[in-house]
């Protein structure tokens, strides 16, 4: 997307409560050569879900470093930013 941020449709869950995306970090340059030698964090990541139809979102909680992140909807989407990750994110949208 020209905006700078990355789409990631997520899948209808049976839950209908909770959303949840894993964004890990795939820059290791040793990745194909065996055990992690080195984590090299990416820079802080601009991040848009589609959210289900007639959904509202109550919050969106890093659950790495335990802490809510701001959003902002839009239409049938949110956007939101990650700090740099290092070895992986979990993202959870939680909704009202």
């Amino acid at each position: 997307m020209s905006d700078g941020f990355s789409r990631l449709d997520t899948p209808k869950s049976s839950l209908g409560a909770i959303a949840s995306c894993q964004s890990p970090n795939l820059t290791n340059p040793m990745m194909m050569k065996g055990p992690v030698r080195e984590i090299i964090p990416i820079t802080g990541q601009k991040i848009t879900l589609r959210i289900p139809a007639r959904r509202r979102v109550a919050c969106v909680r890093l659950l790495v470093p335990a802490r809510d992140v701001p959003f902002h909807a839009e239409g049938d989407t949110i956007l939101f930013e990650t700090p740099s990750i290092g070895l992986l994110e979990v993202v959870a949208v939680d909704f009202s």
